[in-house]
């Protein structure tokens, strides 16, 4: 990794600028994470049954169907839910509040006084 700018700059690179992460929301600058990761999460979260895993069909052949067919019922699920909801998030950071950074900005004042004495 020491070398990484010298002998792979294009890695290097797209390190430096996130290109090997996804955002999933605007309004929340902080959640980046790996773009495998986000795959995993998204497919985990839409392709979940009822009652999880409990009286789920054990037979090999379903369980390999339910297995290969995830990624689509989890972009079909993702599109419809663009359709009916829009895109409605106004989820934001809780630390870009501006009360929580009012109080921040008050407990930095207050370690500077006692800093100074």
């Amino acid at each position: 990794m020491t070398n990484l700018a010298e002998r792979n700059p294009e890695i290097s690179n797209e390190l430096k600028t996130g290109g090997f992460s996804v955002q999933l929301t605007n309004s929340n600058p902080f959640a980046r994470i790996s773009i495998v990761q986000t795959a995993e999460v998204t497919i985990n979260k839409d392709t979940q049954t009822p009652g999880g895993t409990t009286g789920f069909n054990l037979k090999s052949a379903t369980q390999q169907r339910h297995s290969l067919t995830a990624e689509y019922r989890s972009a079909f699920l993702w599109l419809l839910r663009e359709i009916v909801q829009g895109n409605t998030s106004k989820e934001e950071h809780t630390e870009l509040q501006r009360s929580r950074v009012k109080k921040d900005e008050q407990a930095v004042s207050a370690v500077w006084e006692l800093i100074k004495g």
